[in-house]
């Protein structure tokens, strides 16, 4: 999908990019390595990380469009089969 089949922001449509989201991550974990979180060999192996990412987008995933939905109809979605066999979150407690 090019930029100019995406719609515009603020349309109500949620635009999901995996690569996006995995460099973001990353983003994240460099910010604290910026306040002092982590050293010079964590700054370079994320750095690294993101190179491999960029380089191997085309295996990531493709951009999804999503139309956003309210809390209360996430959960009435998620609660029907939350309890039921193959939850593995249920399974081991976590939830």
């Amino acid at each position: 999908m090019s930029p100019s089949d995406l719609p515009a922001a603020g349309n109500g449509v949620i635009c999901q990019n995996p690569l996006a989201y995995l460099v973001g991550v990353e983003g994240v974990a460099l910010l604290r390595a910026f306040a002092g979180d982590y050293d010079r060999e964590f700054i370079d192996a994320r750095l690294a990380e993101i190179r491999l990412l960029l380089e191997s987008a085309d295996q990531i995933g493709d951009i999804v469009l999503v139309e956003p939905i309210t809390t209360a109809e996430g959960y009435d979605g998620w609660s029907i089969d939350y309890d039921e066999p193959g939850n593995a979150l249920a399974q081991i407690g976590v939830c």
